[in-house]
């Protein structure tokens, strides 16, 4: 009987310590949040080739935005957004730094309008959905500006971009600014109702996106971080020289055809690294947050730069 209590109780201790050697385990994993969208290929790739290694968590989520969400609640240690997304992160979360820019592209956000609408002057007084404090939210005002139009010419509707699509359809809107597959989602649905009136490109800015970490994950799991980077440069690598396999990788991720799949990836320069003009496109997303009440100060992006990975 004392023999069965004792095998009984060296059973439940293993049991406890293969627990808490599990968790420990989980704990020590890298998680990586980034959206399930074009824009955040590079990391679609790297996921499913393995670049990541089994030490990583890839946690999927719809926006760059909800990756900055993630990383002030706690809910990742790294994530990919757009440079909208990362200038209201880098103002509100002082434990935060740019590790690299991984992609860019100014043609990447898109006006998608009726066709009532033939140019820039027909937008005056119409619905324009739009997620606000996204990086197409500040391209979208440059851009009319740049076209001597104001914002308050505009109505600005502040929307999910899943529901942009029956919006446009029911004509509870004019038109929609997004990336991919954002306006094409309101192109697939809507049909030959709607047209791309323009891409909101912008000579001051070129869309870069961008990785970020928290700042104690990167003092202390640095060469997790070096990984991260190494396998984004695999994966641009691969996307650029098998684009066609990679497109018919990120399409079943992402939900799209692979023809279209094809020409959304081709608006994005997939290349990795860091560059001055990368610094001048998020200051340029900033002025513009500071000047329309999103952010109360520019950061500076030169003290946020962590680029010991690259």
């Amino acid at each position: 009987m004392k023999f069965q209590n004792f095998t009984k109780t060296l059973a439940s201790l293993v049991s406890i310590l293969f627990f808490f050697s599990a968790c420990s385990k989980q704990d020590q994993k890298l998680k990586l949040v980034f959206p399930k969208k074009v824009n955040y290929e590079s990391f679609i790739i790297a996921n499913h080739l393995g670049y990541f290694g089994e030490n990583v968590e890839a946690i999927t989520v719809k926006s760059g935005i909800n990756a900055a969400e993630a990383m002030t609640l706690g809910d990742a240690d790294m994530a990919a957004m757009g440079d909208g997304p990362t200038v209201i992160l880098l103002s509100k979360n002082k434990n935060t730094s740019i590790l690299t820019r991984y992609a860019k592209g100014e043609k990447i956000h898109r006006l998608v309008t009726n066709k009532i609408i033939k140019n820039v002057k027909d937008l005056k007084g119409k619905k324009i959905g739009v997620q606000i404090g996204s990086s197409t939210h500040a391209a979208l005002f440059t851009w009319l500006d740049n076209n001597d139009l104001k914002s308050d010419d505009v109505e600005l509707i502040p929307m999910n971009p899943s529901n942009m699509p029956e919006a446009m359809k029911s004509e509870q809107l004019d038109a929609i600014a997004g990336s991919e597959p954002w306006g094409l989602n309101v192109e697939k649905l809507c049909q030959d109702k709607v047209h791309e009136l323009a891409n909101l490109s912008n000579p001051q800015n070129h869309s870069p996106h961008i990785l970020v970490a928290k700042n104690n994950t990167i003092a202390t799991k640095k060469e997790m971080a070096k990984q991260i980077v190494d396998a984004l440069k695999k994966a641009n690598q691969f996307i650029n020289e098998n684009p066609d396999e990679a497109t018919k990788i990120a399409a079943k991720y992402i939900g799209l055809e692979q023809k279209d799949e094809r020409v959304c990836i081709t608006r994005l320069n997939w290349i990795l690294g860091w560059e001055n003009s990368d610094k001048q496109s998020i200051l340029n997303t900033a002025k513009f947050f500071l000047k329309s009440g999103k952010i109360r100060q520019i950061p500076n992006i030169d003290n946020r730069l962590n680029l010991v990975a690259q």
